[in-house]
């Protein structure tokens, strides 16, 4: 959940959605962020190959993409905001 101009954001991943390899989730969890913040971390999703989303039990969201170099290679994009 994250507040933005209009209101709050709320997003609930189902799982057994086609959009992720591994899914584990073992409770309901609730985290507040930054919408303008969490948008940032979106960014490089659109040239990533694959994307992961993690969050501890503190609350930490870590966002990570690998994104193809130039040259062929790979590197990671990390965002992190707790």
């Amino acid at each position: 959940s994250t507040p933005a101009s209009l209101g709050f954001l709320d997003i609930e991943f189902p799982k057994s959605s086609d959009l992720f390899e591994l899914f584990e989730c073992t409770e309901t969890m609730r985290t507040d962020y930054d919408y303008e913040s969490f948008l940032q971390g979106l960014r490089a999703l659109t040239v990533s190959e694959e994307s992961y989303f993690r969050i501890n039990e503190s609350g930490l969201l870590c966002i990570q993409h690998q994104v193809e170099t130039q040259g062929g290679g790979r590197c990671f994009v990390d965002f992190i905001m707790l």
